[in-house]
């Protein structure tokens, strides 16, 4: 979480979270250790206007592909060394229900597909995170100067966009609606934060694809 002045707010937990960690602005950065994702606990979703949720079990086969986190995420310099390729920050779960057939204030919930190309992200484009912090209902964070940019090895994107604590693995897009990250990660110098962090999404399709998981994703989301 990150909070400077007058940026608002928004989650919405992405299937693809593979732990929870804080959201800039907060004192619970530290990294868990990598765990089994083939339990059988549920997971919660909510409409905007709901606080009850509705409840869904991941499926015996539990887990279809994951990577963790890079290491040094773990510490109070992320960026060194920078994280690789096969450190995205995902998890790709089934459940026992298709929940983008489920109602949403009467139309079918749906999906947001993954893309398969970059998405241009200029410094200072804006960026919208929609959360659902920690079970919360629907926000909205907006920030319409909020790129900061791409690290060297393109493996994870910057922005100054607020969110709440337990945002993690929420869904970013760009003004178009256009998925182009997932937030993982807010600045562990959380006293004076700077930034928030996300894993391009176009790499995390890559890497569902070559685990062979491609049905899985449905069509890719044209950029």
């Amino acid at each position: 979480m990150l909070t400077r002045g007058s940026r608002s707010s928004a989650i919405f937990k992405s299937i693809f979270k593979s732990k929870k960690r804080g959201s800039r602005n907060r004192g619970d950065q530290r990294r868990l250790p990598p765990r089994d994702l083939n339990g059988t606990s549920g997971l919660i979703w909510r409409n905007s206007t709901s606080t009850s949720g509705s409840k869904s079990s991941r499926a015996s086969n539990g887990c279809a592909s994951h990577r963790s986190y890079s290491q040094a995420e773990a510490t109070d310099t992320p960026e060194s060394p920078e994280a690789t390729e096969d450190e995205l920050d995902y998890a790709l779960l089934r459940l026992t229900q298709t929940v983008g057939n489920s109602d949403a204030g009467g139309f079918p919930r749906g999906w947001v597909n993954l893309p398969d190309h970059p998405v241009a992200l200029p410094v200072g484009a804006p960026l919208l995170i929609v959360q659902h912090p920690d079970g919360a209902p629907l926000k909205l964070a907006l920030d319409t100067n909020a790129i900061i940019g791409l690290n060297a090895a393109k493996t994870r994107i910057r922005y100054t966009t607020n969110t709440e604590s337990g945002s993690s693995g929420s869904p970013c897009f760009n003004m178009d609606w256009q998925l182009v990250a997932l937030h993982h990660y807010g600045d562990p110098a959380w006293h004076t934060a700077k930034f928030n962090q996300g894993v391009p999404a176009e790499l995390i399709r890559r890497k569902i694809v070559a685990d062979g998981f491609a049905a899985l994703l449905g069509s890719a989301q044209r950029l």
